[in-house]
């Protein structure tokens, strides 16, 4: 069975790069694997933040979409391919010049999600080809593996920039329209923590730092944190985690200095409705969230939420769904609790950790290299 997915891979693949001329530019490839006799899958990519064309103008055309393929599909299915806006044709949805989380789903239940960066004004027309992503999807295991243009895993909730992944491309924002206006977008960290996301100041400005603001609820905007030099576009707020029911927490970022700010306020960013690495089927108020750091070698911490006092099991199994070890098994008290976890007894691989508390049960995996 291992040699022909083997040939099966090698296959698509193969197909993929002969055929690359006749692809269209930019396009999003994710080639399914690991398939089971019977399956179906929902592929998402939606966009976070604004979204610009290929004349680098701000749109509200390319925000995404979904596309549900199963074994049931005739042909059957080999990829998947959204081309990106500068050279669309009949694969859905397509993308842009924007920030998207891209996503595989059974049902209600979200599998494997990553988020990938576009936002550079240096795509299209600059580089009009040769910007392919190509990924594997295990349907079995649950996991994304990127073939080109790096040879890796992808973490549940990893964010990726297509600026880092091609040499060719820089990360340049001054042509895109309104940038600064536009700039900031916020997705969960691995770690369900607010992670704020930028890009250069766009005028022609001396510029040593950014200056990170945060509101709780109605109180006041108060800086929270100044990056070390002008090359840090990012900040993980340790602080909160993004859970159902939490506080609003709002954010805008300034250029300049520490202490002497040469920039207007971007653009407020919310917390609200951000809650993408719940299972649709979740009771409201109970969470389990993606554990950190994910890949682990060999300690992790894990985050989980509870509305009211209960029973609370938590555990891990390996990739054939044996047991190995359990975290908790006790009452706990209402609220949001952590568990840290040493795996070194562990052999490297795919493991999954699941909680159970009443009727509710939630499952993630994590992955262990040593």
């Amino acid at each position: 069975m291992k040699i022909f997915l083997t040939i099966g891979i090698y296959f698509v693949l193969g197909m993929s790069v002969f055929a690359q001329d006749q692809l269209a530019n930019g396009e999003l490839i994710i080639n399914f694997t690991e398939k089971p006799p019977e399956w179906s899958i929902k592929v998402k990519i939606e966009a976070f933040g604004t979204v610009w064309d290929r004349y680098h103008s701000i749109t509200s055309e390319f925000l995404g979409g979904d596309t549900t393929y199963s074994s049931n599909d005739i042909p059957l299915p080999q990829y998947h391919a959204s081309d990106l806006e500068w050279s669309p044709n009949y694969f859905y949805p397509y993308l842009s010049l924007g920030l998207y989380e891209v996503s595989i789903w059974e049902g209600s239940t979200k599998c494997a999600w990553f988020f990938l960066d576009y936002r550079s004004s240096d795509l299209p027309p600059t580089h009009p080809g040769n910007i392919d992503v190509v990924l594997k999807y295990y349907i079995n295991s649950k996991y994304f593996e990127m073939t080109y243009p790096i040879d890796d895993s992808i973490i549940d909730g990893e964010y990726l920039t297509i600026w880092n992944l091609k040499d060719f491309i820089d990360f340049q924002t001054s042509d895109l329209q309104d940038y600064w206006d536009n700039c900031l977008a916020l997705i969960p960290s691995p770690g369900n923590n607010p992670r704020l996301i930028w890009g250069p100041y766009p005028e022609q400005v001396d510029i040593a730092a950014y200056n990170v603001y945060r509101r709780v609820g109605t109180g006041n905007f108060t800086r929270i944190y100044t990056t070390p030099n002008e090359n840090t576009f990012e900040y993980i707020d340790t602080d909160y985690s993004i859970s159902i029911g939490g506080n609003q927490l709002q954010y805008y970022i300034k250029a300049g200095y520490s202490t002497r700010e040469l920039s207007p306020a971007s653009n407020t960013v919310t917390t609200s409705g951000i809650i993408l690495q719940k299972s649709l089927t979740e009771e409201p108020n109970y969470y389990l969230s993606q554990n950190y750091p994910n890949p682990l070698n060999p300690t992790t911490a894990i985050n989980y939420s509870i509305p009211f006092v209960g029973q609370v099991s938590l555990k891990v199994f390996d990739i054939l769904g044996r047991e190995v070890v359990t975290l908790l098994n006790e009452m706990e008290d209402a609220g949001t609790h952590k568990i840290e976890y040493d795996a070194s007894k562990l052999m490297s691989g795919v493991y999954f950790y699941q909680i159970k508390v009443g009727s509710f049960v939630s499952t993630r995996k994590f992955i262990l290299l040593k």
